[in-house]
């Protein structure tokens, strides 16, 4: 017989199917299966099932004595902490921010204050200047216009647009008012 080489695929896949169909044609014995089952039947238990319950007991047993006999750790006592009592201020009524501004703004007036006077002396300052009140404007005189009247030509041209929109904005404010009728 010639046999193929044993690295060949193949052969070996060959032989692997032809050993299947072999193994599909053999069958068991008559009978066999009635053998197996009577045998596994009338093979005594009692032996696996002793063993495991005094594996079991032995078991529990070594736990016990462990338990028993292990030294068990002792927690150190605490010192005892002194007890501190905390009493809370009676509710008061909340600080207005404003108040508070007003208080910053005062506190920061007089340092200002206090250390100018500290570091000038009072002969230094200057006397206060003496102005005189204004004179009433009698009802023909207009300063805006004599002051637009005092400048040139060229810069006149640049002030009419501005001139011209501010005053259609204070008109529509007063006639918005009620203060100027339309």
């Amino acid at each position: 017989m010639n046999t193929p080489p044993p690295n060949d695929p193949f052969a070996r896949a060959l032989a692997v199917y032809s050993t299947r169909e072999q193994a599909r044609a053999i069958a068991p014995p008559p009978g066999f299966a009635a053998r197996v089952m009577a045998d596994v039947l009338n093979r005594p238990r009692w032996p696996w099932k002793a063993v495991a319950a005094s594996t079991l007991a032995l078991a529990l047993a070594a736990v016990g004595v462990g338990y028993a006999v292990w030294p068990k750790a002792k927690p150190e006592p605490v010192p005892p902490q002194p007890v501190v009592t905390v009493t809370e201020p009676p509710p008061s009524v909340a600080p207005n921010i404003g108040d508070q501004l007003s208080e910053a703004g005062n506190a920061l007036a007089k340092l200002t204050r206090t250390t100018a006077e500290k570091a000038t002396p009072r002969a230094l300052l200057p006397e206060p200047a003496k102005v005189d009140p204004p004179k009433p404007l009698s009802a023909e005189a207009n300063p805006a216009a004599d002051a637009i009247a005092a400048v040139p030509a060229a810069a006149k041209s640049g002030l009419e647009p501005v001139a011209g929109g501010t005053r259609r904005a204070i008109n529509a404010f007063l006639r918005d008012t009620g203060l100027r009728p339309n």
